[in-house]
C-alpha cells in the first residue's frame, strides 16, 4: 500500500507506538522493511478506530520528554494492563520481534469485533529474517542471514545497536 497523505500522520502514529512498545528507534522498525506491511495489518484487523484510540492513551507520554522509567510504567498501566489496548499491544510486540500475528483472544473479538486476517501466522520469510528477536539476542535467523564461514571462532558482539 502506498501511504497517502491522510494516513502519514496515522502510520507515524504508529511507528511511534511501536518504537515504545517495542524498545527499538523508529528508524531501526523503518530498517526492516516492514513498517507499512505491519501497519497495514493491525490496521485490517483492529480498524482505524481502535489503532487511533490505542495511540491516544499513549500520546500524553510519547510527546513528552520522560524519563524511560515513567514511560514504561505508563505503558504497563495505561496499554499493556487495559482489557482493549493491552491484547492489540502484546501482538503488535510479537510482531516486531517475531516476525508472527497472534490472533487477539476470543473475548476480545467478541466485544471489540473480529476480522479474517486475525489468525495466528509468520508473515512473510522476511517477516521472520528480520525480526527485533535476532537483534535483541544477538544471533541471526536460523536459516538466513549467515554470520559467515568461521564466524563462530569470534567472541558474540555486546551490542549490535
Amino acid at each position: 500500500m502506498l501511504v497517502t497523505k491522510m494516513d502519514k500522520e496515522k502510520f507515524d502514529n504508529f511507528l511511534l507506538l511501536s518504537s515504545k512498545l517495542t524498545g527499538f528507534p523508529k528508524l531501526d522498525l523503518l530498517g526492516t522493511g516492514l513498517a507499512l506491511d505491519y501497519y497495514d495489518l493491525v490496521k485490517s484487523i483492529i480498524g482505524d478506530t481502535i489503532l487511533d484510540q490505542l495511540y491516544n492513551a499513549g500520546i500524553e507520554i510519547f510527546s513528552k520528554d520522560h524519563e524511560v522509567t515513567l514511560e514504561e510504567e505508563y505503558i504497563r498501566d495505561k496499554i499493556l494492563s487495559d482489557s482493549k489496548f493491552g491484547p492489540v499491544a502484546r501482538s503488535m510486540i510479537k510482531l516486531w520481534y517475531l516476525g508472527q500475528w497472534d490472533p487477539l483472544p476470543a473475548g476480545w473479538r467478541a466485544e471489540f469485533g473480529s476480522h479474517t486476517e486475525d489468525t495466528g501466522r509468520i508473515i512473510s520469510s522476511e517477516s521472520y529474517q528480520e525480526g527485533l528477536v535476532w537483534v535483541a539476542i544477538a544471533a541471526h535467523p536460523m536459516g538466513a542471514k549467515q554470520p559467515g564461514f568461521g564466524s563462530w571462532t569470534q567472541p558474540p558482539q555486546k551490542d549490535l545497536r
